[in-house]
């Protein structure tokens, strides 16, 4: 739990961005800029950081491998309503642990091309609550455009993190059972901002 929390901290850094900052683009050197350009800048409004998390995020990718071969049981309304879910509750999550992580400061960073189409952007990243090494996963999305397709913290990352958890949730209570538990945590997390 705590390396999700510190996950989406650092998507968060890069999510509190302008609403214009994100770009398809077809290069993954392009793509980069603009989230290094975008971990440097703040910004209050939560509707620009969904604008950008909605245009930057590969959320069918992250369902894909959040699942695991678990994905391929699923009917397409099932698929639709995970990936809806997952995009919810990472969004609601990050406002939830740390809707503003402060200054940040990127030490060092480089883009490294990666097997099957995908590069690697790894940096030191300090802010205020945290120092660690992060890296994104960038993907060629079936666009044209790259996107974020996994966050890697410490050497541990989201994807991997959430799979062995719904894993364990499938295999007790069904791919229903996980829906189920997804909408019953977002319900709750809607009540808990209401009451805030």
């Amino acid at each position: 739990m705590k390396n999700l929390i510190v996950a989406l901290v650092a998507a968060g850094m890069l999510l509190s961005s302008s609403a214009q900052a994100y770009q398809c683009t077809s290069r993954p050197d392009a793509f980069s800029k603009q989230l290094l350009d975008a971990a440097q800048k703040e910004s209050n409004s939560t509707d620009e950081v969904r604008s950008f998390l909605d245009k930057s995020v590969d959320i069918e990718h992250m369902s894909k491998s959040s699942l695991g071969p678990n994905w391929n049981t699923l009917t397409s309304k099932q698929k639709s309503k995970f990936m809806k879910m997952l995009k919810q509750l990472m969004f609601t999550s990050y406002f939830k642990s740390n809707h503003k992580a402060g200054t940040v400061n990127i030490l060092s960073h480089e883009l490294v091309p990666e097997p099957n189409k995908t590069a690697r952007l790894s940096g030191d990243v300090v802010t205020k609550n945290m120092e660690s090494e992060v890296s994104f996963i960038l993907g060629n999305h079936k666009s044209d455009c790259w996107m974020i397709q996994d966050v890697i913290i410490d050497e541990v990352s989201m994807t991997d993190n959430y799979r062995e958890q719904f894993t364990l949730i499938i295999k007790k209570s069904g791919i229903e059972g996980l829906l189920n538990k997804m909408q019953k945590k977002i319900d709750h997390q809607s009540k808990s901002k209401v009451t805030q």
